[in-house]
């Protein structure tokens, strides 16, 4: 909600009547108990607002941890911006559809986006996370990471799993 806020983009929909389509979609393509669920909200040439909601099951495997590790990079060619719209994960992403492609033409499993300033910001289709010590690490928000949804779920259970 907050993208949308910053966008200024009006709603035609309730938080809960999309939380219902979304459901229905899940329902439709049998993947209600574990999908990837992707909603994106657009303004049309009219200004109205339209969205289009993508559900896709996903396996157990795909909730593995990785014991082989991943063959990384770092992404030459772009500098992604620390500005307000950073953070928000928008239809234009060339610099990650290009790391995407740098990495197969690699043969990498990803590939680290740096910023405006050379720190590591983000990767082509990933969250960067570190741990070290049972603290775990991931860039800051000045930093113009994407805030999406998995990088807040982690934050927000490290933080209760922390509490408790």
């Amino acid at each position: 909600m907050i993208s949308i806020k910053l966008l200024e983009i009006k709603l035609n929909f309730t938080p809960q009547e999309m939380v219902e389509k979304i459901l229905d979609l899940c329902k439709l393509n049998n993947c209600v108990e574990l999908a990837r669920v992707r909603l994106a909200v657009f303004r049309d040439s009219e200004n109205s607002t339209g969205y289009t909601i993508e559900a896709v099951g996903i396996t157990d495997q795909n909730m593995q941890w990785n014991e082989e590790g991943f063959v990384i990079d770092m992404y030459p060619y772009a500098r992604k911006a620390c500005d307000v719209f950073a953070n928000l994960k928008t239809a234009n992403y060339l610099p990650y559809v290009m790391a995407d492609i740098y990495a197969k033409e690699n043969d990498l499993d990803e590939v680290l986006v740096l910023n405006s300033y050379n720190n590591i910001c983000d990767a082509s289709k990933t969250n960067i996370f570190c741990i070290k010590d049972k603290t775990i690490f991931t860039p800051a928000m000045d930093q113009g990471c994407v805030n999406g949804v998995m990088r807040r779920f982690v934050i927000e259970e490290n933080q209760r799993v922390h509490q408790a």
